[in-house]
């Protein structure tokens, strides 16, 4: 968006000026990310891995030709981009932005998307459909987190922040999988609880009250 500014390097959110806190640096440092205790080691690699899937999945939305830079590299992370591919044409997936800069005025936080998109409402299952109201939609609007480690509880309340910056009501979670298998039921992972939001709100207060700033 045209008023963000996000440096990568620094991975800082400026918005007017302000520098903003991100959703997961919210839920990190307050212990909520399930990250506690994980080996440094093991942060890193799952960085590395998460960076060049991330990559992959975002050229394959766009319809941009992707290669692997060696055999190496298509070894290690082929899998999960495989079970990518798997899952959009399950869901009909259908991307309108990938890797986006989101950010919510009122609260003035901000963060990355991985995913934003339709998917057909025929591939849903009663349950999603009745909670989000979407009976007879031909495609239901999306948003959705790509995760290429052990899933963690705190992606409903990531999503639930993301959700607020986009408007959208319905909310999943890819578990992308080394082996490059797909079990729809195994693999995604719909969030539609409104207490989500609130939650993330609450950690959301919390941290800057810690660190002496925010509303």
């Amino acid at each position: 968006m045209s008023d963000l500014i996000y440096n990568s390097l620094a991975h800082h959110y400026h918005h007017d000026g302000q520098l903003w806190p991100h959703v997961t640096q919210v839920l990190r440092g307050l212990g909520l990310d399930g990250m506690e205790g994980v080996p440094e080691y093991n942060l890193e690699k799952g960085a590395i891995r998460g960076k060049a899937v991330h990559q992959a999945c975002r050229f394959i939305d766009e319809d941009r030709k992707f290669a692997w830079p060696n055999l190496e590299a298509e070894r290690m992370f082929g899998g999960y981009v495989e079970t990518y591919r798997q899952f959009k044409a399950d869901f009909d997936y259908q991307p309108v932005a990938t890797e986006e800069l989101v950010h919510d005025h009122t609260y003035e936080y901000a963060g990355t998307l991985d995913m934003r998109g339709t998917v057909s409402w025929k591939r849903l299952s009663d349950a999603v459909i009745r909670l989000i109201r979407a009976d007879g939609a031909e495609r239901v609007l999306v948003i959705g987190d790509r995760k290429t480690g052990v899933p963690q509880r705190s992606t409903a309340l990531q999503l639930a922040a993301y959700a607020r910056c986009v408007e959208v009501k319905l909310r999943m979670e890819i578990s992308l999988n080394e082996d490059g298998s797909y079990v729809r039921e195994r693999d995604v992972t719909f969030y539609t609880s409104p207490l989500d939001e609130r939650i993330f709100l609450s950690a959301l207060a919390v941290f800057n009250w810690k660190n002496g700033g925010g509303k």
